[in-house]
């Protein structure tokens, strides 16, 4: 190993005096002994202005007090009738309905599941089938289990002409449907069909996660497509309405997994449940003090909030988005390791998260793994800066396309795809020789510093996701109205 001395005449091409040298060897001791206190300091600032954010949002709580509550967002508290607790957030509502509905149905599922394993494990695809297409008739009826049918049938006949791109254009004509089904809510054949909203929304979730299914199935069995394991895949009762995406070959390991280690995986399900429990209870708890989602139907209160309450709550939002699906992929993909079935972790906490990519990677695994196997790679080629750029484009219109076909969702997906193009740009240019040169603490400072304003933006397409364009909209003004960015107001 080279003493400092050598590496620095290396590292600047030029001889440094003593003087000099003692003066670089002291300034950077100073730097690597305050690496920690300086972490600290930043943990305590960060943890400070959370909490400061929160407690901006939870003070909103009285302006309700003076709102008619005319749509019913909010219900009497767990205590006493004075507590109200925010029941506006119809995707929690709907999920806490299925998971009433699906309990009973999910006992019989591993129940019968397991008894299959301990005699003839063969049967198991025909009991998936079974079960799964039980319950969908039972809470959505023929009609709604033949919408959901319908997609397996049509990849199946498709996957026989043993054309990939086959299977692409069938998978563009049912992504079509699929968006033309859910523009009948907001028209009269909605009420024709005899679907309350909760139950549209519930077949709307359960034929986009067959759609992923089909296609992942399709393509990697072109030639070897079985209808019993297209149709048991899909109907997986675990994770049919609630995610998250799991790869065929990943539940085709449990059709030969014999009923083994009983009372260690019921005491792992167990623990696992009580876990997610206890944040479905959080989520339902915080209810009661913080109103994330009957705000963001308050555009005027929103535009009003203090900057201290208006970024907490846009971190509220975030954390309440990500503790949802915590609770539902967690419950889900508990019992699918139950099965000895290869599940995606759950979502990465998004405090935790400062980059575009790792949003990606660690919040829905399930569907990232989905977007690299199936888009990302059979089309970057030979992983040239261009290739990779048209490829990440096509993720993100995949994204936008499954998710609807909405301007708020074109305008998170579209930010998502500048933010990651501006990553990669800004990793590319960090493998430079002067930025190499730099110490490890002072590049890490430098990489920060850079890709902070990149961590707000991806906040603010979130929460045009989260709450739509107009609460999107009130943080784009709040930010570039500040001192620092004196610009001209956005109009509605």
């Amino acid at each position: 190993m080279q003493p400092l001395h050598a590496t620095t005449k290396l590292r600047y091409g030029r001889n440094c005096d003593n003087g000099l040298l003692r003066k670089l060897l002291c300034f950077y001791k100073c730097v690597m002994y305050s690496n920690k206190f300086e972490v600290i300091i930043c943990y305590l600032f960060w943890i400070g202005s959370v909490f400061y954010g929160i407690y901006g949002v939870y003070n909103v709580k009285k302006e309700f007090k003076y709102i008619d509550d005319i749509y019913n967002d909010f219900e009497n508290g767990w205590w006493d009738k004075s507590s109200k607790k925010d029941v506006s957030d119809f995707e929690w509502q709907t999920m806490l309905s299925i998971f009433k509905q699906l309990y009973p149905w999910l006992i019989l599922h591993m129940i019968v599941s397991e008894f299959i394993r301990s005699t003839d494990v063969r049967v198991l695809p025909y009991w998936h089938c079974i079960i799964g297409t039980a319950f969908i008739t039972n809470t959505m009826g023929i009609i709604g289990l033949l919408l959901v049918i319908a997609q397996p049938v049509f990849f199946y006949c498709i996957s026989k002409l043993n054309k990939k791109y086959y299977i692409w254009i069938c998978n563009l004509i049912c992504l079509v449907l699929i968006l033309y089904f859910k523009s009948l809510c907001n028209s009269k054949n909605y009420y024709v069909m005899k679907y309350s909203e909760m139950q549209h929304y519930i077949i709307m979730l359960t034929i986009s996660w067959v759609n992923l299914r089909c296609l992942s199935f399709s393509i990697d069995n072109l030639s070897k497509t079985k209808l019993l394991h297209l149709l048991s895949y899909c109907f997986y009762l675990p994770t049919l309405c609630i995610g998250p995406f799991i790869q065929f070959q990943h539940l085709k390991r449990s059709y030969a997994a014999h009923a083994i280690d009983l009372p260690k995986r019921t005491f792992k399900l167990l623990i696992s449940f009580i876990r997610f429990g206890f944040w479905l209870l959080f989520i339902e708890f915080c209810l009661h003090f913080v109103y994330v989602s009957a705000l963001s139907y308050q555009i005027q209160l929103v535009r009003n909030l203090s900057s201290s309450a208006l970024y907490g709550y846009g971190y509220c939002m975030g954390q309440l988005f990500h503790l949802k699906y915590v609770v539902f992929y967690g419950l889900s993909t508990s019992i699918a390791k139950f099965e000895d079935v290869k599940a995606p972790a759950t979502p990465k906490c998004i405090g935790r998260i400062h980059l575009y990519s790792d949003m990606w990677k660690h919040f829905d695994a399930g569907l990232y793994q989905f977007l690299l196997n199936y888009i990302y790679f059979p089309t970057v080629g030979n992983f040239t800066i261009l290739r990779r750029l048209f490829s990440s484009m096509l993720c993100f219109s995949f994204v936008y396309i499954w998710h609807g076909i909405e301007y708020h969702i074109l305008t998170w997906a579209f930010v998502n795809y500048l933010g990651i193009c501006v990553e990669q740009m800004i990793k590319s240019l960090s493998t430079l020789s002067f930025i190499q040169c730099l110490q490890e603490g002072w590049k890490q400072r430098l990489l920060c510093a850079v890709y902070s304003p990149l961590l707000a933006i991806s906040a603010i397409s979130n929460f045009y996701f989260f709450a739509g364009t107009d609460i999107g909209n009130i943080f784009v003004e709040r930010i570039f109205q500040s001192k620092y960015f004196p610009l001209k107001r956005i109009r509605d």
